[in-house]
């Protein structure tokens, strides 16, 4: 997938999710702000886009994206205080990150396959 269908699938996928569908390209390093867009960094080439989300905790940044072998991928950082609640949400947590990452896999095969439909 090229820069722009990866950006649509993601948006896609956000908005199957429940998610917003506000998706940010990543051209330069310095525009890598949270340390899951870092992580993610290190495993592309720039330009790529990433889907942002909290994920409904306070402090837990996850960033989603599509590798270079367009794998759907999630990277995430987070810290945990006692008291803070988020360690309760841990479970809801995975459970959507595991449901991103199956929409993001949906939608990227949606993409494959219309533009072999128009091929």
């Amino acid at each position: 997938m090229n820069i722009d269908e990866k950006s649509a699938a993601l948006h896609d996928a956000a908005r199957l999710c429940g998610f917003d569908g506000h998706v940010k390209v990543i051209t330069y390093k310095n525009e890598c702000f949270t340390h899951a867009e870092q992580i993610a960094d290190t495993h592309m080439a720039r330009p790529f886009p990433v889907k942002n989300s909290y994920l409904y905790c306070g402090t837990l940044d996850t960033c989603f994206y599509y590798d270079k072998e367009n794998n759907a991928c999630c990277s995430f950082s987070g810290l945990v205080r006692y008291g803070s609640g988020d360690y309760e949400r841990m479970g809801t947590t995975a459970s959507l990150v595991q449901a991103m990452l199956f929409a993001m896999d949906v939608t990227a095969k949606c993409q494959k396959s219309e533009k072999g439909d128009r091929s």
